[in-house]
Order: structure tokens, then C-alpha cells, then sequence
């Protein structure tokens, strides 16, 4: 097996990476992968950036990198397709840490299910269909912020963007013989967009799996309280679940508790966390 080492350049500065997407912008494809955390956080930790342009690989140590100008000059190039493989979390990824917004972006997910090569395929599934290629999956889960990488989560970084172009290459001819290549750019196109802060609160509204429950009356109020919960884990960078429970907002639209012991009773929270939750979700209820 090919070692790590051999297989792609560290890109650990801001001068190289300028360099780097220099070179980058006169291609007309480029694949692109992100490795992130976000499990304590609201906001996605950028962990690692895999590029390729079919030959060369290289990987990009967002923990070294200052300036990420010169790479959101290159995401935002419309001349230059970015594959991506189930984008929608690396878009957002990438836009919270370039300040980028992807253009010529295609999701080969969505592309391969537009050509009918299957629904929703993962990468690993996609490449073996295609390519014949078994590539490792054991990698997902390590921790991507801890430093020095280990070689085997290295190799896995090089394999998750190093045959990206090799599948489009296919997945693009069939679109193109059943003439359904712009859908599929078009449909891409859509993950790029940034969903605005009152999108974002009413799909998580809606997304409430006991919501519908809630009298029809008292909707108007969780839809507050899911907002209010938006708020305060984008204000403390902490996942929607470490603010409340959905299972909690439901308890406070139906019972309105009016005092600290309530709210602990209906929240199922220690006291530190119920005394800052409640004078928002107070003041919300008075209101």
C-alpha cells in the first residue's frame, strides 16, 4: 500500500495555500473534502481540507491557516467545478470558515441519483459501484483536531477525494447522454444557497418530533421558544440539544412555568443551567 507520506502535500501555511490556489484556479475541476467536529459546538470546527485536482493531492491543516482569502477566491470561481460528495455540511463547513459561498458546486450524491445510479449512495458504495475500488470507512469517527494525524487517517483523507474525479468523469457521461447535466448542476447549485436565520428556525420548528401535538393555539409560542433556542446556541456555540431538549421546549409551551423551580421541573435541568436558561424563556413568556 502506498504510504502517506507519498501520496499528498501539507499545505500548513498561508502563502502556500495562496500558492496553491493560484495553480488551482485554472482548473476546470477539482475535487474538495472536509473533515470537521462539531459534537460540543453550533458551529462546525474545521479539521482538515482534502483537494485534488486528479493527480496531486493535498491536504490543508486549517490549524496553521490564517488567511482563507485565496481559497474562497477559488470556492467562489463559477469557472471551476468543485465535486463534493454529499456536500450540504461541507458547504456550510467552508462558509463558516472562508466566508466563502461554494459557486460550481456538484454534489456527486445528487448526481449519481439523478443518473440513476442509486438513491443517496454513500462515497465508499459509489466508488466500489463505479470504480471497482474498495476504499476504508474505519476513519470516520477519530478525533480529526488532535495533531500529529495518524497515517491511517491520513491514507483515509487522500482516498476520500482521490477518486472523486474518476467518478464524475462517468457519472457526467451518463447525464450527459440522458441530457440531464444541467439538472443536475441546477440541483447542486441550491446546496450553495444560504438559508437565512428565520428558514433555518422554521425548518427546526417543523422538525420537532413531538411538535404537532401542541395545540394549535400554543404553535405561535414553540415556534418563539425553538427561535429563542436558535439564539442561544448560536450566542453560546453549543449544540441546539446542550440548550434545551425538544422534548423541553414542548414542556415549557404547555406548562409556562412562571418560577425556577418550575422551569427546573419542566426543563429537567441542574440549577447553574435553569437560572441562565429562565430569564430568556421568562421574559419570552411575559412577552
Amino acid at each position: 500500500m502506498t504510504t502517506s507520506a507519498s501520496r499528498f502535500t501539507y499545505v500548513r501555511d498561508d502563502t502556500s495555500l495562496a500558492a496553491l490556489s493560484r495553480q488551482l484556479d485554472s482548473c476546470s475541476v477539482v475535487a474538495i473534502d472536509t473533515e470537521f467536529e462539531r459534537s460540543r459546538t453550533y458551529f462546525p470546527k474545521l479539521a482538515l481540507v482534502q483537494i485534488s485536482d486528479g493527480t496531486s493531492i493535498w491536504l490543508v491543516d486549517p490549524l496553521t491557516i490564517k488567511d482563507w482569502q485565496p481559497l474562497a477566491e477559488l470556492l467562489q470561481n463559477p469557472d471551476t467545478i468543485k465535486l463534493i460528495h454529499s456536500a450540504s455540511e461541507d458547504v456550510e463547513v467552508l462558509r463558516h470558515t472562508t466566508g466563502a459561498t461554494l459557486r460550481g458546486l456538484v454534489d456527486t450524491q445528487r448526481a449519481a441519483a439523478l443518473a440513476g445510479v442509486g438513491p443517496a449512495l454513500s462515497y465508499r458504495n459509489l466508488v466500489e459501484q463505479l470504480l471497482g475500488v474498495v476504499v476504508a470507512d474505519d476513519q470516520t469517527r477519530t478525533n480529526w483536531l488532535k495533531r500529529p494525524l495518524t497515517d491511517r487517517q491520513l491514507d483515509y483523507a487522500c482516498d476520500d477525494v482521490e477518486h472523486l474525479i474518476p467518478l464524475y468523469e462517468k457519472i457526467r457521461a451518463t447525464l450527459a447522454a440522458q441530457a440531464r447535466l444541467e439538472w443536475a448542476l441546477e440541483d447542486s447549485e441550491r446546496l450553495t444557497v444560504d438559508t437565512d436565520f428565520d428558514t433555518m428556525t422554521a425548518q427546526r420548528y417543523q422538525g420537532l418530533s413531538r411538535g404537532w401535538r401542541v395545540d394549535r393555539k400554543l404553535q405561535p409560542l414553540l415556534l418563539a421558544l425553538v427561535r429563542l433556542r436558535e439564539e442561544l446556541a448560536q450566542q453560546k456555540d453549543l449544540p441546539r440539544r446542550f440548550v434545551l431538549e425538544d422534548d423541553a421546549l414542548i414542556q415549557i409551551c404547555e406548562q409556562q412555568p412562571q418560577n425556577l423551580p418550575d422551569f427546573r421541573a419542566a426543563t429537567q435541568t441542574g440549577r447553574k443551567k435553569a437560572e441562565d436558561l429562565s430569564k430568556p424563556v421568562f421574559a419570552l413568556l411575559k412577552r
